[in-house]
C-alpha cells in the first residue's frame, strides 16, 4: 500500500483503493466486504458489478499482500467514468476493499505506511483503524482504513460536498459492518 499524498484528491483515492480485487459486487463470502444488506436504504445505493470490475482492473495490492475483495455501491444506473477510476461523483458512491497479507506483521507494516497521516483520527475497529479527514474540494470524501490480523480494509464514501448524508459517522458505521464480516 502506498502513503497518502495529501496534495491531490485523485492520488489520495487511488492510494486508498490500492487493495481492490476482481470479484462480483454481490459476493457475501469475502471476509471484510460489505453486502447489500449492510448499506443503509436511505442512501438509495445498490451493488454495481461494472463499477466493481472497473475499480478492480485499475488498482492492485502491494506484495506481500494480495487482493482479497472489493465492492462498489452506487445509485441505480450510475456509469463508471471514462477513465475507469472513481475519483468524483454527483451522488454517493461507497467503495469497500480488502487486502490479505502473508502475516499480521506484513499487514501492520502496510497499514502503517498507507495510513500515516498527521490529521487522521483513531477509530476503534479491528486491531487498529484510522479515519482520514476529507480534503477540501467540491467533493465529499470520507475514508476509514482498518487492520484486523493479516487483513487491511478500507471504506470510502464520496459524493457531492452538499450531500449531508455523507459523514464520518456513516463511513465509520459501514467500516464497522465490513470489519464484522472478517
Amino acid at each position: 500500500m502506498k502513503s497518502i499524498d495529501r496534495r491531490g484528491l485523485v492520488p489520495h483515492i487511488v492510494g486508498v483503493l490500492v487493495v481492490a480485487v476482481t470479484l462480483t459486487a454481490c459476493s457475501s463470502s469475502t471476509p471484510g466486504v460489505l453486502t447489500q444488506s449492510d448499506v443503509p436504504s436511505n442512501l438509495g445505493l445498490t451493488a454495481n458489478p461494472s463499477a466493481t470490475a472497473s475499480e478492480s482492473r485499475h488498482v492492485g495490492a502491494d506484495p506481500p499482500c494480495k487482493k482479497a475483495g472489493v465492492t462498489v455501491f452506487t445509485v441505480p444506473g450510475w456509469r463508471v467514468p471514462k477513465g475507469g477510476l472513481i475519483s468524483s461523483a454527483n451522488s454517493p458512491v461507497v467503495v469497500n476493499a480488502v487486502d490479505a497479507c502473508a502475516t499480521s506483521s506484513d499487514a501492520r507494516s502496510a497499514f502503517t505506511s498507507a495510513f500515516a497521516c498527521p490529521r487522521c483520527s483513531t477509530v476503534e475497529i479491528g486491531d487498529e483503524a484510522r479515519l482520514i479527514p476529507p480534503p477540501v474540494s467540491g467533493q465529499r470524501v470520507d475514508i476509514v482504513g482498518w487492520r484486523e490480523g493479516n487483513q487491511i480494509g478500507q471504506l470510502l464514501v464520496l459524493g457531492p460536498a452538499t450531500d449531508k448524508r455523507i459523514t464520518p459517522a456513516l463511513v465509520e458505521l459501514l467500516a464497522r459492518r465490513a470489519a464484522a464480516r472478517t
